[in-house]
């Protein structure tokens, strides 16, 4: 093509490119700006909409090349700016596509399109707050259903900023507007679902659903509610709806997935993660979420979980391995340690027993204390944790990337993760080695299978010398004579007297979650009722609320000829003090297996209640036997399950033995190393210092 001859040429050519430019034909555009600038190359607006037509066809270094040259010929053309912007989201680099966004605000601040521009530049950098208020400024210049559409994304940002108060009145705006609009009322039911506000809630997903019957998203969204209030039956139905109307649906397979393993039913929650993970194979958290689950079932041996582990590292951790960087800090194997702990649980939550007395117990001159918070949601024990910390960092709403930055600016030399494969864990942050030294340590009952992080806390019972090294990524450092340190809870009540001397008969039972009662366990416990004659079993579960969950138990328990007359199965009850008290109905408590309880244990014996274990050969099955060692109650150990109900039935025989055994376990708990925060944190910072003199000497080898 020819370039233009006359200025009347020019504008019919500039027409004819614009023509192919709206309808999208990029080639096109880009051939006619093309011949326009061949005679005239200095010609603004010519190179400004060539770059974008290259930009739309993926030329982005091309186009960058064109609108900068634009922006030179014409510094006050606001629109120059813009599209720098967009090129720079192109390019992946949300910060600089900030910056030409403000820049094209500050020439001329009434585009709402600029504005939504730099909302989504923003989002991109992680502030999600600056993001939502660029938002609402493009919500002031708008009308219509774009006003509708930013409200939309206005709410989404606040919502995901933790502003929830702000996020409702978006969505009541919508609704001001457009009473019918059946996605606002689903978002504003998911923000005061957030809020608590969990009646009000139910009622807005039902509008959303009587508005709009088939939008499998509202089903979903509604199926997390009634999840959260423990009505699993009402969840799965909600999730399976949602499923019907889109069959192809990671999340909804996601979440139904969790309530399976919520009811007891591993089997097809295994089945369910799987199907989640073939639509989407780099979904990460579900990926864990399986990983999790499968230590429920019983169909998977100990060498199959491992593998699984380390698939999930090959996938979702490998392809940041190259990008691995070397490390600046400080190689001084003496001087205080940056710590830095990573969780989502800094609130009230049974991590907090064991994590809030060791960061209460830390000397400040040794470690200076790092807490990365991945919380939206705050609490009175999130106050007490912020207390503990040298340094709070929300990370919430930071992508993986920044947060990574963000420890590495930090300088922390020590990263512990705190959560392993449980929900809202970051371990691809620990793929991407912000820090010199990484650990593992309390909230997971296995390896992250990581290669990037270097140790795992437990102690020589959980973890055998010689015994469980082979299923782990880490390598073991043993908090010897214990990993745990143990804080009870401040509504636990006085411990009550054995309840068999006043029944005359002798009551069992588990507070452990329905998803560890399998069919082997529920075997074992009914031959243990078998062989005391008159005994009783009393199960307490937040699972055991729902209808479906509670029927398995008892049906599976009948089959095994234990009667409903001796059976009490109890579901949430609403305060921590009433939780406690029911510990006053228990004689003896039975550990689940092979996945043992934590917090459960501690809290029955803190009670008063001696609980029984039977050990298995991995952490997951072990570490029961760790809190009966370093309390001196090895008699409790079962190492199979003819023992398991044999130690049942002895200690089942004497009602006086069994309740001095009981008004002697507090003290005995007050004495032992597992309450010692002060001990237990100067091994912990005994470790870390282990650990880091181990990186220092590293660094002098090499250098």
């Amino acid at each position: 093509m020819n370039g233009p001859s006359s200025a009347d040429e020019v504008d019919r050519l500039m027409k004819v490119a614009m023509s192919h430019l709206q309808a999208r034909r990029w080639a096109e555009a880009a051939k006619h700006y093309t011949s326009i600038l061949d005679s005239l190359p200095e010609h603004a607006e010519a190179l400004h909409l060539c770059g974008m037509a290259q930009f739309h066809r993926g030329q982005i270094e091309l186009a960058a090349q064109r609108v900068t040259k634009a922006i030179g010929l014409s510094p006050d053309a606001s629109s120059y700016r813009n599209s720098m912007g967009l090129i720079e989201l192109g390019r992946k680099r949300p910060t600089q596509a900030a910056e030409e966004f403000r820049e094209s605000i500050r020439l001329k601040d009434d585009v709402s399109e600029v504005w939504t521009n730099l909302a989504q530049a923003l989002e991109q950098s992680g502030s999600l707050c600056e993001s939502a208020e660029a938002c609402g400024r493009a919500v002031m210049l708008s009308l219509g259903t774009r006003k509708i559409e930013l409200l939309m994304r206005q709410g989404y940002l606040l919502q995901r900023a933790g502003t929830l108060a702000l996020a409702a009145d978006c969505y009541r705006a919508i609704i001001s507007i457009r009473p019918n609009h059946a996605s606002a009322h689903a978002h504003l039911g998911s923000v005061l679902d957030d809020l608590g506000d969990l009646d009000n809630a139910e009622e807005f997903f039902s509008t959303a659903v009587r508005l709009d019957p088939n939008d499998a998203s509202i089903h979903n969204n509604w199926g997390l509610l009634s999840s959260k209030r423990q009505n699993l039956t009402d969840a799965a139905s909600h999730f399976r709806r949602a499923l019907e109307l889109r069959p192809k649906y990671p999340s909804a397979l996601n979440n139904l997935a969790a309530v399976l393993r919520d009811q007891g039913q591993t089997v097809e929650a295994v089945e369910c993660y799987r199907r989640a993970l073939s639509l989407r194979p780099d979904w990460s958290q579900v990926h864990s979420n399986l990983l999790m689950t499968l230590h429920y079932d019983p169909r998977y041996i100990p060498v199959q979980i491992a593998d699984e582990h380390r698939r999930w590292s090959e996938l979702h951790a490998g392809p940041f391995t190259s990008g691995i960087h070397s490390h600046s800090n400080d190689s001084d194997p003496r001087r205080r340690l940056r710590i830095g702990y990573v969780s989502h649980d800094f609130r009230e939550h049974a991590v907090a027993s064991f994590l809030l007395p060791v960061l209460e117990a830390h000397d400040h001159a040794q470690v200076e204390v790092f807490c990365y918070s991945n919380l939206n949601r705050e609490d009175a024990v999130t106050a007490r944790f912020k207390q503990c910390a040298d340094n709070w960092r929300n990370v919430s709403a930071l992508q993986d990337d920044q947060l990574s930055d963000l420890i590495r600016q930090d300088r922390i030399d020590i990263l512990v993760d705190l959560s392993g494969h449980t929900g809202m864990n970051r371990l691809l942050v620990f793929a991407r080695k912000p820090a010199p030294v990484q650990a593992t340590w309390l909230g997971y009952p296995d390896s992250t299978g990581l290669s990037t992080i270097d140790y795992r806390l437990t102690d020589a019972h959980a973890d055998p010398p010689d015994q469980t090294e082979h299923f782990h990524t880490e390598r073991l450092i043993r908090l010897d004579p214990t990993f745990l340190c143990y804080r009870p809870h401040d509504n636990a009540p006085e411990v009550a007297p054995a309840p068999a001397l006043k029944n005359g008969f002798v009551t069992f039972g588990s507070f452990n979650g329905a998803s560890k009662l399998s069919d082997l366990v529920l075997d074992l416990w009914a031959q243990i009722l078998a062989s005391v004659p008159g005994s009783r079993l009393l199960l307490k579960a937040k699972g055991l609320s729902d209808t479906i969950c509670r029927q398995r138990i008892v049906t599976a328990l009948h089959r095994r000829n234990v009667n409903e007359d001796r059976l009490t199965v109890l579901g949430h009850v609403p305060t921590a003090r009433k939780h406690f008290e029911l510990y006053g109905q228990l004689d003896l408590a039975l550990d689940s297996f092979p996945y043992h309880g934590t917090t459960t244990t501690c809290e029955a014996m803190w009670m008063g209640v001696p609980v029984i274990t039977l050990v298995g050969s991995t952490h997951v099955a072990r570490v029961g036997a760790s809190v009966l060692n370093v309390l001196d109650l090895r008699h409790l150990i079962a190492c199979d399950a003819a023992q398991y109900v044999h130690i049942a039935k002895e200690l089942a025989s004497d009602a006086s033995k069994l309740d001095e055994l009981r008004q002697s376990m507090r003290q005995r708990m007050v004495n032992s190393p597992l309450t010692d925060s002060s001990v237990f944190a100067k091994r912990l910072e005994f470790a870390y210092r282990q650990m880091w003199q181990g990186w220092c000497n590293r660094q002098t080898v090499t250098s």
